[in-house]
């Protein structure tokens, strides 16, 4: 009977410690899921708070990129709206003064007591180099040659041949010219008789390319002479020259303005 109250007693008392082991083991395991849990969302906390600095340093990044090549632009902008003004301004120059100085040139030339009442000037850009040249008339008659000037250095400057003397080339107060390949024209017939120049104009200087003439329909002439660059030829070789020259896409040139007309320089 003893024993059976002895055995009776362990085993409660075995179940007490084996509820209180199993009581404590849940304690634990709480605790350690607890923790667990704890360490975790702090682990995604930190996570996210990195993540949103990395956001918010590569949109700081990208703003500052923006902002800086925003002041690139317009700093680029601003340069090259100050060039534009610059080439304007230095534009706007350069033909106030070719324009001054030819008004100078045609003033003084009207002045002239020697200058015929019908005498007349104007402007072409004989050797493609942006500014013109001026060429004065010296009048509407056959021996009326054209005088040619040109702007240097802040100066109208007079064209002379190659004797040194003031270039007068034309008739009738006029030139044919052919700007795109600089080329001054003459062809003159008179009295059964054609001559025919044309010469090459550069740097601001004459250069003969072709002198031809001929004299078929002269009266009394039975032998026409055919000549080229001063010697004889044939007729052959004559109308080959005469052909190149009549190929150049001529315009007339030389008396464009009257005298007292001086509003394309102002």
């Amino acid at each position: 009977m003893k024993k059976l109250i002895c055995l009776t007693a362990v085993t409660a008392a075995m179940l007490a410690l084996s509820a209180c082991g199993e009581s404590g083991t849940a304690e634990e395991s709480s605790a350690v899921s607890t923790d667990t849990t704890t360490s975790t969302e702090m682990t995604v906390t930190e996570d996210t708070a990195a993540s949103v600095a990395d956001t918010t340093a590569a949109d700081t990044t990208a703003s500052a990129d923006t902002a800086t090549e925003a002041v690139t632009k317009a700093t680029t902008a601003a340069a090259s709206a100050e060039s534009a003004a610059d080439t304007t301004t230095a534009a706007t120059s350069a033909d106030t003064g070719w324009k001054a100085a030819y008004q100078e040139i045609i003033t003084q030339y009207k002045s002239n007591s020697e200058t015929a009442l019908d005498a007349k000037w104007d402007l072409l850009d004989l050797d493609q180099d942006g500014t013109p040249e001026l060429l004065l008339s010296e009048g509407d008659y056959h021996a009326g040659s054209v005088l040619y000037y040109y702007y240097e250095n802040g100066a109208a400057k007079q064209v002379m041949d190659k004797d040194g003397e003031p270039l007068r080339f034309g008739a009738y107060g006029s030139v044919f010219a052919c700007p795109e390949e600089h080329l001054l024209g003459f062809i003159d017939m008179h009295m059964g008789c054609t001559f025919v120049t044309m010469e090459k104009y550069e740097n601001h200087k004459i250069t003969e390319l072709m002198r031809i003439d001929e004299n078929s329909d002269a009266i009394g002439v039975e032998e026409p002479t055919y000549n080229v660059n001063g010697e004889v030829s044939t007729e052959a070789a004559y109308n080959e020259k005469l052909a190149e020259y009549n190929s150049k896409n001529w315009i007339i040139a030389g008396s464009e303005y009257s005298l007292d007309d001086l509003s394309m320089l102002e």
